[in-house]
C-alpha cells in the first residue's frame, strides 16, 4: 500500500504509534504523538483520519492541537462504555462501516450529523471469479467431485466455531461425502483450541473439516469455493460475493448486513441452534442453480455497492464537507 501511494505522490510516512490508553507506553505515547504533530503541521494538514478506533486518541490530539476536524473509523460493535472511552463523541466525524455500528452510535447518544456510514471496499480486480491460483488450490484441497463449503476468520468464540462444527456435523449426517469444509483463520487461544479439536473428534468430522490457518491467498481460496459460510458477518462475505459465490450468514442477532439480502445477494438466517442453519446450507450444496444465481446477484451487488471508486468518492464528499464547514 505504502508503495502505490509514494507511486501516485502522495507524500507517504511511516511512524510509530504506540497504545494510548497502556499504562507501559504512558511516556512513549506522548513522544509519538509529537512527532505525529510535527509532521501533520509541516505538511499543513487539514484533516486527520484515523482509520481504527484504537488510533483515535491521536487523531483527536491533532485535533485539538491544531484545530482541524478529525474522522474516526469504527471497524465493530462498540459498547456505550467503549464510546466514551476512546473519546469518540469529541471527534469531528465517525465512520462506520455497517448500519448496525451506525446504530449503536446513536444509541450513544453521538448526534447523527457526525455519523456518515462508508462501508469497506473490495478490490474487483483481486477478487474475482477466475482468481489467479483458484483452480490449483482447488485441486490440491478438495477431492475431486467434492463441494467446498468455507469459514474464513481466526478460531476464537466471536467467530462461532463450535457453532459452526455443529452444523457440519448435521449436514455430514444428511449427506455424508457431498462436501469438505475448511476452517481458514489464525489459531485462537489454546484453551479454544482444544475444544475445536474435541468437537471435530467428537463429531467424527476428521475427514470432513480441514484447518488450513489463516492464508495470504484469499482471493484464490474464495473463488475456489462453492459455498462461504459465515456465522459472525464481517468483510469476508463481500469478498466472497465479488468472486461470485453465494453466502451463507448465520446471525443470533437480526441485524444482518444490508448487503446480504435474503434470496437476493445471500441467504440469511437468524438462529442459535444448528439445525436450521444446516437444513439452508444443505439447500446451496444440493441446488447448483440457486448457488449460481445468488453468486451472480452478489458480484453485481459488489460492484454497484462496495467497489473502490464508490468508496473513495463517498470519503471525498465527507472531507469536503469537513473542510467546508472549517473555513
Amino acid at each position: 500500500m505504502t508503495q502505490d501511494l509514494r507511486a501516485g505522490n502522495v507524500d507517504t510516512r511511516i511512524v510509530s504509534m504506540r497504545p494510548w490508553r497502556r499504562v507501559s507506553t504512558l511516556v512513549s505515547r506522548y513522544r509519538d504523538a509529537r512527532h505525529l504533530l510535527a509532521l501533520a503541521e509541516n505538511s499543513l494538514a487539514r484533516i486527520v483520519h484515523a482509520s481504527d478506533l484504537w488510533k483515535s486518541a491521536y487523531a483527536l490530539h491533532l485535533h485539538q492541537r491544531l484545530e482541524i476536524p478529525s474522522v474516526v473509523h469504527v471497524r465493530g460493535p462498540l459498547l456505550r462504555r467503549d464510546i466514551l472511552k476512546h473519546r469518540l463523541p469529541q471527534a469531528t466525524a465517525l465512520i462506520p462501516i455497517a448500519q448496525r455500528y451506525a446504530t449503536d452510535l446513536l444509541h450513544a447518544g453521538i448526534a447523527p450529523e457526525k455519523i456518515m456510514m462508508i462501508d469497506d471496499a473490495v478490490d474487483l480486480e483481486k477478487f474475482s471469479p477466475d482468481a489467479a491460483g483458484h483452480q490449483a488450490f482447488r485441486e490440491a484441497q478438495i477431492p475431486a467431485g467434492m463441494l467446498a463449503v468455507g469459514l474464513a476468520g481466526r478460531i476464537e468464540p466471536f467467530k462461532r466455531i463450535l457453532e459452526f462444527l455443529d452444523v457440519v456435523g448435521l449436514v455430514k449426517e444428511k449427506a455424508p461425502g457431498r462436501a469438505v469444509f475448511l476452517l481458514m483463520g489464525e489459531p485462537g487461544p489454546a484453551d479454544y483450541m482444544r475444544r475445536v479439536h474435541e468437537r471435530i473428534e467428537k463429531l467424527q468430522l476428521g475427514d470432513s473439516v480441514r484447518l488450513l490457518n489463516r492464508r495470504s491467498d484469499m482471493p484464490a481460496v474464495l473463488a475456489a469455493l462453492d459455498v462461504l459460510v459465515t456465522m459472525s458477518g464481517g468483510s469476508v462475505m463481500f469478498e466472497a460475493m465479488a468472486t461470485a459465490k453465494p453466502v451463507l450468514s448465520v446471525r443470533v442477532d437480526t441485524r444482518p448486513s444490508i448487503h446480504t439480502r435474503h434470496d437476493e445477494t445471500a441467504l440469511c438466517i437468524t438462529t442459535r441452534e444448528p439445525q436450521p442453519a444446516a437444513e439452508a446450507l444443505l439447500g446451496l450444496l444440493g441446488d447448483a442453480s440457486v448457488r449460481a444465481r445468488l453468486g451472480a446477484a452478489a458480484r453485481a451487488h459488489v460492484k454497484a455497492q462496495l467497489s473502490i471508486p464508490h468508496m473513495v468518492l463517498q470519503t471525498e464528499a465527507l472531507y469536503d464537507r469537513l473542510l467546508r464547514r472549517a473555513v
